[in-house]
């Protein structure tokens, strides 16, 4: 899984949600390591990662929004 403050792999049509192992992509403001302690605990509280597999999320100050690859 990728973890990243690059916003261009939110792309869905360059990085279609089930053609990677997943992404996690932190659009933060304020992109210091201290910054991303609450963003990435509540991403792991939410328990969400665990159903990210080939997937993405956009994690920001406030919310998280989630992509998952759709099942055929």
């Amino acid at each position: 899984m990728l973890i990243t403050f690059d916003l261009d792999f939110g792309d869905i049509r360059s990085f279609p949600v089930g053609s990677h192992s997943g992404v996690i992509v932190f659009r933060l403001h304020d992109q210091r390591w201290a910054a991303l302690k609450e963003p990435s605990e509540r991403l792991l509280e939410s328990g969400l990662i665990d159903r990210l597999k080939k997937g993405l999320a956009v994690v920001d100050e406030i919310k998280i929004r989630i992509r998952f690859e759709e099942k055929k």
